[in-house]
């Protein structure tokens, strides 16, 4: 089964459709969406882990600090 087809079986019961998370993974940056589109069991496992990854807050905020500065 593809990535989709896996999704719809999963959701059948669910409050949540396909669509609706068709809708979030528009909103998040490319890296993520690339590997969502690949419609694989793959592709799904990187995007978890892509979109479940810890965010370097330290470097974030250091960045955001200089670009205040500039």
């Amino acid at each position: 089964m593809s990535l989709e087809e896996s999704l719809n079986k999963a959701l059948l019961n669910e409050d949540v459709t396909l669509e609706d998370i068709r809708n979030i993974v528009k909103t998040l940056p490319s890296n993520a969406r690339m590997v969502w589109s690949k419609n694989t069991a793959d592709g799904f496992i990187a995007f978890c882990q892509t979109v479940t990854a810890p965010v370097n807050t330290t470097s974030t905020a250091s960045s955001k600090a200089q670009l205040q500065e500039s």
